[in-house]
């Protein structure tokens, strides 16, 4: 289970013991030891080489543990809510009549909201989003492994649904949708541009070769450094990367709305990924639609463009944010049942014993618990999600917003209906010192607290996705904030 109480975690070792003086390394049912502490807790030389040889064979020779390191590395650049893995393509389904028709009921379910139904990025929650949803019907996709000005093909459209984009409303859809599912949508949403089908036959698609990465190097970084000052990439990302140029605030994207340079010191918010070959693949096509033009005429050598890859990379500081455990709230309480409190809540409460991770995504929550998404449940109103927990128990709600909406200061928030107003209080105050706090892309938001009330309470978005309904209007439609965003937190006995 998911330990949201554990800060971060440190760098994995291999299975070392010690015992006396003696360290032992465990491998395959054995322990082999050696010696290495005199009286005088100094290491002899011999002695040292015995502990090194003893680490190598962990390294080496310990299932998992060598790969464990690398796995280690790459997810520091991952954001949890799209901590998914890699892409399965499984068997691509045929376009056939019947899946672009399943495909168009599976896009009318749930991605016409943002995208719109005849996807010009205009669906009814798009006004509230930033960065706003693609249009479609434009041809304009923001990702794609072809060169500008080429469509993106059918597996650029699968790993954009697969994987969806960090630090906007365009969650990732792997573990929510099955892989043929998510076939059909590609096939449906090619529909959405009439002329598809013509312009591909006319200039087929050729995807952009990648070769093998270059190792980074502090030469290697240098060299991408000077191009980074050459091509005046910091007139929008800034001179340190952090998206603070002097252009950076004039930006607009080709339908006129305000848009901001990536801030390349967080890569785990880069939309395309944050892989050296999701770097590379952006620098030769470019992201259409916005002011990011493909570098390929400019840096027409492989090493070139791995240079500043590289050095974009290098840029990184500090770790993906991780929940801020809410303590004491002053803020306005505005629940059905006035100052309704748990018993203890935050660090008080104790350590948790269930962990669920609320993801508020593309206008509607997921929940996560395990590792897994819940499913739906039927016959539960609005978004049909269902978090079960036993009288007594510890509980800790971690809530993550995809993107930051409207900004300060609204935001997220997190809410049970009259279970706890105290820490579930509608959250109008954006910062610590008055309430919770709305939650942010950069600030999301944990909520421990002791399960002491049995019954069923509804849980939803508040803050910006609230509606602001009074209590009688929330009885009459029995609708609690955002429609999609919702459900029931179930506590038993």
């Amino acid at each position: 289970m998911h330990d949201a109480e554990d800060k971060e975690k440190g760098p994995i070792r291999p299975p070392l013991a010690v015992k006396g003086g003696e360290i032992g390394v465990h491998l395959d049912g054995q322990t082999f030891w050696s010696a290495f502490l005199e009286e005088d807790s100094s290491m002899s030389g011999r002695k040292l080489v015995h502990l090194v040889s003893l680490i190598v064979i962990a390294v080496l020779f310990v299932p998992g543990w060598s790969a464990g390191v690398a796995e280690a590395q790459e997810r520091r650049l991952v954001y949890r809510p799209y901590d998914v893995g890699e892409v399965d393509h499984g068997s691509p389904a045929p376009a056939t009549p019947a899946a672009i028709q399943a495909g168009q009921r599976l896009y009318g379910t749930n991605c016409s909201r943002c995208h719109g139904v005849e996807g010009k990025g205009d669906g009814p929650t798009a006004y509230l989003m930033n960065p706003k949803p693609r249009n479609f019907a434009q041809r304009l996709y923001k990702l794609h492994s072809t060169p500008s000005g080429q469509l993106p093909t059918d597996a650029d459209l699968y790993r954009t649904i697969t994987l969806g984009m960090p630090g906007s409303g365009m969650p990732p859809w792997k573990g929510k949708l099955s892989q043929e599912e998510r076939w059909q949508l590609v096939h449906y949403i090619k529909t959405l541009y009439p002329k598809w089908a013509e312009e591909v036959k006319r200039e087929p698609l050729t995807p952009i070769g990648i070769p093998k990465p270059m190792p980074t190097s502090a030469a290697s970084i240098q060299k991408g450094k000077e191009f980074y000052a050459s091509l005046e990439c910091a007139k929008c990302h800034g001179k340190t990367g952090k998206g603070d140029g002097p252009s950076a605030n004039e930006l607009k994207d080709d339908w006129g709305d305000k848009i901001l340079p990536t801030d390349l010191t967080k890569p785990w918010f880069f939309r395309a990924g944050s892989k050296p070959e999701d770097i590379y693949r952006v620098l030769v096509a470019g992201v259409p639609g916005s002011p990011m033009p493909s570098w390929a005429d400019l840096l027409p050598q492989n090493s070139d463009l791995w240079h500043v890859a590289n050095y974009v990379l290098s840029l990184a500081e500090g770790q993906p944010p991780t929940p801020v455990l809410i303590e004491t709230l002053k803020g306005p309480t505005l629940g059905v049942k006035a100052f309704e409190s748990a018993a203890k809540t935050g660090s008080a409460a104790g350590k948790p014993e269930v962990v669920f991770d609320v993801v508020a995504s593309g206008w509607e929550m997921w929940i996560m618990k395990d590792g897994a998404y819940l499913p739906r449940v039927n016959g539960l109103a609005q978004a049909g999600h269902e978090m079960q927990v036993k009288k007594g128990q510890v509980v800790q709600i971690n809530f993550w917003p995809t993107e930051n909406g409207l900004g300060a200061p609204y935001g997220h928030g997190f809410s049970i209906e009259g279970y706890d107003d105290r820490l579930f209080g509608l959250q109008t105050a954006a910062g610590p010192g008055g309430g919770s706090g709305a939650a942010y892309l950069e600030r999301p938001l944990a909520y421990r607290f002791i399960a002491d009330r049995d019954g069923e309470f509804p849980f939803y978005c508040s803050v910006q996705c609230d509606p602001g309904q009074s209590d009688e209007i929330k009885k009459l439609t029995g609708l609690w904030g955002h429609v999609y965003m919702g459900g029931t937190f179930l506590v038993k006995q």
